[in-house]
């Protein structure tokens, strides 16, 4: 009798062992179709979002808003009209420095190598001149055509890194590379459909890193700006570079005070400070709008809201 308890013991024993190797045998033969199960939904979800609406939705007035993680479409007008800062500071450069400023400090200085003495010499006592500050002038270029160089080195290193980044992540980078940077210009030739911004796509969804949405080829360009404004305004405080212009100005209107601000010999300076100061705040505001792409950008409203009631 106890021979026959012990044998269904036993068997007992053995049958719910094989039911739990089953069960665990089963369970592996399963993860697999469940990691295949959620790779698919994973795909079928990012297929999903890719052909949802451009529209995100509208609110009780009826304005409707682009959601937030459709790339924008950069149009030709917008690529030509951001040409207008770079040309204006281009203008007032070559003709505040390059003309009226350097010309005359190198025809002052003469010798064989005046642009030499200007650059790199330009304040020491034996070069000064008393007509023109070679030191200021020396100062100037310095702002000008260093800084410039600068900025450009810095924002191709930057949009050559951001182009790398891009295709780490699997995206097309040469259109967003090129706007954000110099070479901008060269985004007119792109097609319609390859003009898309990357960097308009809020950084959750593309997991970038941080740099690359600090804009900072703008924020290179704004500090350029200003300190070349804050020299301009400083040596302007003090006396113009070229002291001819003090001369003729004390011989023309000597009693009028308020001629050393309007006469004509500052126009330069002036138009100078404007294309600098209309830099520093369009890149301040570009700076702001597009470090808010997180939120939903309004797009319109539907023209039958619009009726008047």
């Amino acid at each position: 009798m106890s021979s026959y308890v012990q044998q269904r013991r036993n068997y007992s024993e053995d049958k719910l062992s094989d039911i739990y190797l089953g069960q665990t045998q089963e369970n592996e033969n399963m993860q697999p179709l469940q990691s295949s199960f959620e790779n698919l939904s994973g795909t079928l979800s990012e297929k999903g979002s890719a052909t949802m609406p451009l529209v995100a939705g509208k609110d009780l007035n009826g304005f409707q808003s682009r959601t937030s993680d459709i790339g924008r479409v950069i149009p030709q007008q917008e690529i030509l009209s951001r040409i207008v800062p770079f040309w204006e500071l281009f203008i007032s450069s070559v003709g505040l420095f390059g003309y009226h400023i350097i010309t005359l400090a190198a025809h002052n200085i003469g010798g064989k190598r005046p642009f030499i003495v200007l650059f790199f010499n330009g304040c020491k006592s034996e070069f000064q001149q008393p007509n023109v500050d070679i030191c200021a002038t020396s100062i100037l270029t310095w702002s000008l055509i260093g800084g410039a160089l600068i900025y450009f080195l810095l924002t191709s290193i930057l949009a050559w890194l951001l182009y790398r980044e891009c295709h780490k992540h699997g995206y097309p980078g040469a259109f967003t590379a090129l706007w954000n940077s110099p070479f901008f210009l060269f985004c007119y030739f792109f097609k319609e459909q390859n003009r898309i911004d990357l960097l308009t796509v809020p950084n959750r969804f593309m997991k970038f890193r941080k740099w690359t949405y600090l804009q900072i080829h703008r924020f290179a360009l704004a500090m350029y700006s200003l300190i070349t404004t804050l020299l301009v305004v400083y040596y302007l405080s003090r006396k113009t570079v070229d002291n001819d212009d003090l001369i003729i100005q004390k011989d023309y209107k000597n009693g009028d005070k308020f001629y050393r601000i309007y006469n004509p010999y500052f126009l330069p300076y002036y138009g100078a400070i404007y294309f600098y100061c209309k830099t520093i705040i369009s890149s301040g505001l570009d700076i702001r709008n597009l470090s808010n792409n997180d939120s939903s950008e309004l797009v319109g409203i539907n023209y039958m809201r619009l009726r008047l009631k």
